[in-house]
């Protein structure tokens, strides 16, 4: 039976699941979507309107963590989870430490940066508190990965998948791992395989979306979404004024139902 994933290449969550799809040497097709329009085939896969969504048959399984729990109850070799139910419960946290606060930090300087919601002195506050909040999200992760070579130990596992998209977004906005850093060490390690290769080409080919992205969420012909994480870190980090310029313009929306 075919197994689709509605997917957007630079998702972070669609991200995670393709990595754990191609360590697992299961085959997949995707079926790109576009959150600044309306999809039929999303909604019915997710009634979030989220991606990403994995269709197995006439089933659908969404949210990204969801989608990881399920992959491995039905493919459980090879395992991408540790043995161990501490080591297990610990790869949870990170997942849900990346797949929270660090995907929130990340999305928020994109919608002042790409999404130019906030200029001048707003934006640099914004983008100091992000800098602020990516080295203390790299000291936990620098904690939780020791001396292993990979978050899941000798391996590269479920919490590795997690990770990468972040460190990665991370870099790509000019806030990379310290030089020398063990965290810059396993980066380095995780860039050298084929299911990374593949993930990342993906999502450099989606980078020309952004402006066609820009515009949509300009116009209000789209709503970013601000769910949990994202809303409070965004005031945490002083960008009230984004939310209410935001809510005035009717293009960002928040979490439910679509």
């Amino acid at each position: 039976m075919t197994l689709t994933l509605i997917d957007v290449p630079l998702s972070p969550f669609a991200q995670k699941v393709k990595l754990a799809l191609r360590e697992k040497n299961i085959p997949f097709e995707i079926r790109n979507t576009n959150l600044t329009e309306a999809d039929g085939a999303r909604l019915k896969a997710n009634p979030r309107g989220e991606i990403p969504a994995l269709l197995d048959g006439d089933a659908a399984v969404w949210d990204s963590t969801i989608i990881l729990e399920y992959i491995e109850e039905k493919w459980p070799e090879p395992a991408l989870w540790p043995k161990d139910p501490l080591a297990r419960a610990r790869a949870r946290q990170i997942e849900e430490i990346c797949d929270g606060p660090f995907e929130a930090v990340i999305f928020c300087t994109t919608e002042v940066t790409a999404f130019r919601r906030a200029e001048g002195e707003l934006q640099a506050a914004i983008l100091g508190a992000a800098k602020q909040t990516i080295q203390q999200l790299f000291a936990y992760l620098e904690e939780q990965l020791g001396d292993a070579p990979y978050f899941n130990g000798a391996s590269f596992g479920r919490a590795d998948c997690a990770v990468f998209p972040h460190v990665m977004n991370a870099k790509a906005q000019r806030t990379p791992p310290a030089e020398g850093s063990k965290l810059a060490a396993w980066l380095a390690r995780a860039l050298e395989r084929p299911s990374v290769q593949q993930t990342l080409a993906e999502a450099k080919a989606g980078l020309g979306e952004f402006k066609a992205m820009a515009e949509a969420y300009g116009s209000a012909r789209a709503k970013r979404q601000y769910r949990d994480f994202r809303l409070e870190w965004m005031l945490q980090a002083g960008g009230l004024p984004v939310i209410q310029d935001g809510l005035a313009k009717g293009n960002i929306r928040f979490g439910g139902l679509v």
